[in-house]
């Protein structure tokens, strides 16, 4: 099920909530997650993880054997040019909604390799461009705005529901957040 929501300006609450998590990234430690670099409840303004079923709807997969379980066969052209985690959330805001899946490749060629790989995925879709902070495309697929962009080693996709023209720059706010809170 996509379940897509968008939002406004990046503010300075969101660089607030990641600066720990970049910071970190020079650590001795293990290092920041594919999981640390979604964006925490709120940290983007007006919106909140869906916990509407009750539980956290939070997903890290870094297993292929589990990946390929719950993606199927569309994690192949990940795997096929580096896959090493993904993981998923879905956020509300009002009466929308993102589901956002983050997927962390061996390299920034490899997400370049997956983005270009998904230009037509799905078949016949019309995307049009974004700026975003690396590379991004969007699409409306009737009822829901699906965002596809990638920053360094990271691709994501962000499925905003409704499909509607007052969404769409809300779905581009938020993805534009995402983009700016990833290394």
């Amino acid at each position: 099920m996509r379940v897509p929501r968008a939002m406004a300006a990046v503010s300075g609450l969101l660089l607030l909530t990641w600066l720990p998590v970049i910071a970190g990234c020079g650590s001795s430690g293990p290092g920041p997650t594919v999981r640390d670099f979604l964006p925490k409840s709120g940290a983007i303004p007006g919106w909140q993880e869906d916990t509407s079923q009750g539980e956290s709807p939070l997903k890290v997969f870094t297993d292929q054997q589990a990946a390929r379980a719950y993606f199927n066969d569309a994690l192949d052209p990940f795997l096929e040019a580096g896959w090493v985690a993904a993981a998923l959330d879905s956020y509300v805001n009002g009466e929308r909604s993102v589901l956002l899946i983050l997927h962390q490749m061996e390299s920034q060629e490899a997400a370049i390799e997956v983005f270009t790989r998904l230009q037509d995925d799905p078949a016949g879709t019309a995307w049009q461009g974004l700026e975003l902070e690396d590379r991004g495309r969007i699409s409306n697929q009737g009822t829901y705005w699906l965002i596809h962009a990638r920053r360094d080693r990271f691709f994501f996709e962000a499925s905003c529901e409704p499909g509607d023209a007052q969404t769409r720059p809300e779905a581009v706010s938020f993805a534009n957040a995402v983009a700016a809170g990833l290394p």
